[in-house]
């Protein structure tokens, strides 16, 4: 008899669309790095402004809730010439202190200083940051802002890439260095977060006991932003790493190679 044919079925494997192997890749680490990097956006920005509420009342009229156990005197009292204390010195809820190493402070009624040295170094009473302390503050503070900027620039750059993918799949060149400039923003607002002790700082502050229970709060919070944050912009960075041979090769395209293609230059000697 005749042998009777096979009949395939359509949902066979044989039958399906090939996806070529680096597309899943690109679309999963494209991906991840966008939403890594909006992230780790979202995550230093409150970083920042909490640093920023944190610093508002060390001197000048009271801005916010969240009040340090020590501070400056108000303008109206000059700590270097005058050796009085007076009501007007200091804002509600503080009384005027003098002390022989740091002359006229103000201290919160409520609150006492934990670690009362390390809470007057930060307040900076002087004016001068000479203390390791204060230019450890100083030095997040100032930190705290160029990092916002570079992980808003990494994240924007992320989403250029996405959108290179379906404008201008085939220019490999231009994916390519977006990939890179954004690997390396996210990587250098890393390293600037860390570098400077951002953590050191916020882990003694919060040990300290240098604000009233809404500071502390606030504290703890700017903490896990730390981590998050900066958790999040090293792994961002490192996808975005990641995507340059992918770009250098593919360009946007998922599928079809692109009309354009990086070549080795070959130079005769």
């Amino acid at each position: 008899g005749f042998a009777k044919k096979e009949k395939k079925s359509i949902f066979s494997r044989a039958n399906l669309p090939r996806i070529p192997s680096h597309a899943p890749c690109q679309v999963g680490v494209t991906g991840l790095a966008l939403a890594l990097a909006a992230g780790g956006f979202l995550a230093m920005t409150v970083l920042q402004n909490h640093i920023e509420s944190l610093n508002a009342n060390y001197e000048g009229d009271l801005k916010n809730t969240y009040l340090p156990c020590a501070r400056k005197p108000l303008p109206v009292c000059d700590a270097a010439t005058q050796a009085v204390c007076r009501a007007e010195c200091c804002p509600e809820g503080y009384m005027c202190v003098r002390d022989p190493t740091v002359g006229m402070y103000c201290q919160d009624v409520l609150v006492g200083c934990g670690a009362f040295d390390f809470c007057l170094d930060i307040a900076d009473m002087a004016g001068t940051c000479e203390r390791a302390d204060c230019q450890s503050r100083r030095g997040v503070t100032n930190m705290s802002f160029y990092v916002f900027v570079l992980a808003a620039a990494g994240a924007i750059l992320d989403l250029i890439d996405m959108i290179l993918c379906f404008l201008l799949a085939d220019n490999v060149l231009l994916k390519t260095l977006a990939n890179f400039a954004s690997a390396l923003a996210k990587l250098l607002a890393f390293s600037g977060v860390l570098g400077v002790g951002t953590d050191a700082y916020l882990t003694e502050l919060d040990e300290s006991v240098c604000f009233n229970p809404e500071g502390a709060l606030i504290v703890d919070e700017a903490r896990q932003m730390y981590f998050l944050g900066a958790m999040a912009l090293f792994f961002s960075s490192m996808f975005s790493f990641c995507l340059v041979p992918i770009s250098a090769l593919h360009g946007g395209r998922l599928q079809d190679k692109p009309m354009y293609q990086m070549k080795a230059m070959e130079i005769a000697a």
